[in-house]
């Protein structure tokens, strides 16, 4: 799904004051099974779940943009880019939908982030799903975010990022096309006169370092 086709996002207000952004995909024909809540990674928004939405027909998705992601605030205290306020993000979105139990897909934070709801708010989940995260964290996998979180590509233009993720990790997906990663380029950072700007809070490198 292309950035021009992505639905208008709704919103809803946090208890400290953010706006937050969601899509709200409603089946046409409910299997009537609980929403399903998707959770993206630590710099990306609910475009990540663009892939599943064609897979997941007769279910209610609800793809959040975290705090400081996608199309939501970004927060004036950069320590609340914080697993459990984040957790806390997402219990006041079902509060707000009339939501009482919900399934979850967490991928990497949003995974993080759905081991918190199963910990603290057992009884509003159906059911957890993790994706590409565990419970433990290794040394150098925090070492490759710290690499370029908060800060902007080399790249100029998407074409060039989409070369560059092509040539880092095109080895590990060799299936994966060209235009694949040049859909992710385009998707995940905007194009400016002076180059490519990133879409979340660069202020999430400082909530890590804190």
């Amino acid at each position: 799904m292309s950035e021009t086709t992505w639905p208008s996002p709704a919103y809803f207000t946090t208890s400290d004051g953010l706006r937050l952004a969601y899509v709200d995909c409603m089946p046409t024909e409910p299997d009537g099974s609980v929403p399903l809540i998707c959770l993206a990674g630590l710099t990306r928004d609910g475009q990540d779940f663009r892939y599943l939405l064609p897979h997941m027909t007769g279910r209610r998705l609800i793809l959040l943009d975290a705090r400081g992601r996608g199309s939501s605030d970004h927060a004036d205290d950069f320590t609340t880019y914080a697993v459990p306020v984040e957790a806390r993000d997402v219990i006041e979105m079902l509060d707000h939908l009339n939501i009482t139990r919900a399934a979850v897909l967490g991928t990497s934070r949003g995974g993080m982030v759905a081991m918190v709801l199963a910990a603290t708010a057992k009884a509003r989940l159906a059911a957890v799903v993790l994706n590409d995260v565990g419970p433990e964290i290794p040394a150098g996998g925090v070492d490759r975010i710290m690499a370029y979180v908060g800060r902007r590509p080399a790249a100029k233009t998407h074409r060039e990022a989409a070369e560059a993720l092509s040539a880092h990790s095109g080895s590990d997906f060799p299936d994966v096309p060209f235009q694949r990663w040049l859909e992710e380029a385009q998707t995940f950072y905007e194009q400016t006169d002076d180059g490519l700007a990133l879409r979340y809070d660069k202020r999430i490198r400082d909530a890590l370092l804190a």
